[in-house]
């Protein structure tokens, strides 16, 4: 295996604390989770221009694959949203672009499958009007190793470096939700750039490498019961039926509240799935923070 980095304080990734976990009084209950949280995980990082492996390393944990295109449910009622500008346009190098949300000051957060084996060649930025003002530079990109595996779809995530400073941007804080949420029917919110809508039955395109279209569809959390499968748990991904299409994979799945006059997003899962006309995402928990919040072993210089 080759050496982990050793990063100067320049390069660490601010540790964003419990007040994350806290917010919206989402909070973890260590129960179906035992397994992953008790294990070290592996990822592999790639430079983002070259789709190249360069390193690999363990982050100690805090404390077969399936279609990965997403479903319009019944009428399609998303609606163009410009006001969510921590949402990010990601181009590579395959017909199909991609969403993915900033989470820190250069890092952002996607589906593995948007950039396995892919080039990178540009992640757009936009304002609340629709107006591009970035176009970031990415430097990596990390995924788990057991993506690569037969356990592909928990582990269904990812992050790019980019080497400019994305923190005016953030506007998504990362939640972990209780076993029990998705008994909740609580209300539920994908943005992205979907490659296309569907208005009276006709696939119309909305997004290619050079237009551009920011698109919110607002559901509710479901419980599905998913075939049961040894290589992960009904409770690793959470279920929803906000409308979706190709391009979706990689943007937030989150919950919006509002409190003492101002609104918060909390991500609750990336976006990348569905199953049985029912979409679902990767479900944040303690791993995934760590990852994204607390991981040493980014690079973006």
């Amino acid at each position: 295996m080759s050496k982990i980095k050793t990063l100067n304080a320049k390069r660490l990734v601010a540790v964003f604390t419990a007040m994350l976990i806290t917010i919206l009084s989402l909070s973890y209950t260590n129960n179906n989770h035992a397994d992953a949280l008790n294990s070290n995980v592996k990822y592999y990082v790639y430079d983002a221009k070259t789709a190249e492996k360069i390193d690999e390393y363990f982050l100690s944990p805090l404390p077969y694959s399936l279609n990965t295109r997403n479903s319009v449910i019944g009428n399609d009622e998303r609606v163009i949203d410009w006001t969510k500008s921590g949402v990010v346009k990601i181009i590579k190098s395959d017909p199909y672009n991609g969403s993915g949300f900033v989470v820190s000051d250069h890092v952002i957060a996607t589906a593995a499958h948007c950039v396995s084996s892919k080039k990178i060649s540009e992640i757009l930025l936009f304002d609340n009007n629709g107006k591009q003002v970035m176009s970031a530079t990415p430097v990596e990109y990390h995924i788990p190793s057991n993506y690569l595996g037969p356990a592909a779809l928990t582990y269904d995530y990812a992050l790019i470096s980019v080497k400019e400073d994305l923190s005016a941007y953030a506007c998504f804080d990362l939640g972990v939700t209780l076993d029990s949420f998705p008994d909740t029917g609580s209300t539920i919110s994908v943005t992205g750039f979907p490659n296309e809508i569907i208005k009276n039955g006709k696939k119309i395109p909305v997004n290619t490498n050079t237009q551009h279209m920011m698109y919110t569809g607002n559901g509710t959390v479901k419980r599905t019961n998913y075939p049961q499968n040894s290589f992960f748990n009904v409770s690793d991904l959470i279920y929803y039926d906000c409308d979706m299409s190709n391009g979706n994979s990689g943007g937030p799945a989150y919950i919006t509240e509002s409190l003492n006059g101002k609104t918060y997003y909390t991500v609750i899962a990336i976006n990348a799935h569905t199953y049985d006309n029912v979409n679902n995402g990767v479900r944040i928990n303690t791993n995934l923070i760590n990852f994204y919040k607390a991981n040493q072993c980014i690079l973006w210089e």
